[in-house]
């Protein structure tokens, strides 16, 4: 245990988090970003071709339905005509979870190189967009 969690513990203190708190594993390429992560409060997936303005734009991603994830492989498809079908799949689900379903307070973990280190952040402003903003910088 992490001696900041044996201090918390130690004091008696209970940590509440609400029912409706997600948790999400945003993996760091490996640890390459994870101390950029860490150091300038931000995550990011990596996509030079799949930008926000790319999925604001796209018909099938605006329509009264909302954003699908049938919306997502179509742009997917359309950007990356040589991938085959699971990975077109794999990119749009990891894509419209970071864009569509990480929200406010919700918790995400991202670990550091062969996971020697975890980062454990809350969402405390988020636009659905290539970077999620956190408080405090909490190591666990």
């Amino acid at each position: 245990m992490v001696k900041s969690t044996l201090d918390f513990l130690e004091k008696g203190k209970i940590l509440e988090i609400p029912k409706d708190t997600k948790y999400w594993l945003v993996r760091a390429d490996g640890g390459k970003f994870y101390d950029d992560f860490l150091l300038n409060n931000y995550i990011a997936i990596s996509d030079d071709e799949i930008t926000l303005d790319a999925i604001n734009e796209f018909p099938q991603l605006n329509t009264d339905v909302g954003r699908t994830i049938e919306g997502y492989k179509s742009l997917y498809k359309e950007k990356y005509e040589k991938w085959n079908n699971q990975q077109i799949a794999h990119a749009a689900s990891r894509t419209m979870k970071f864009i569509d379903e990480i929200k406010e307070n919700d918790i995400v973990v991202v670990p550091s190189h062969r996971s020697s280190n975890l980062m454990a952040k809350a969402v405390y402003y988020y636009r659905g967009c290539e970077k999620g903003f956190f408080e405090n910088n909490s190591k666990i």
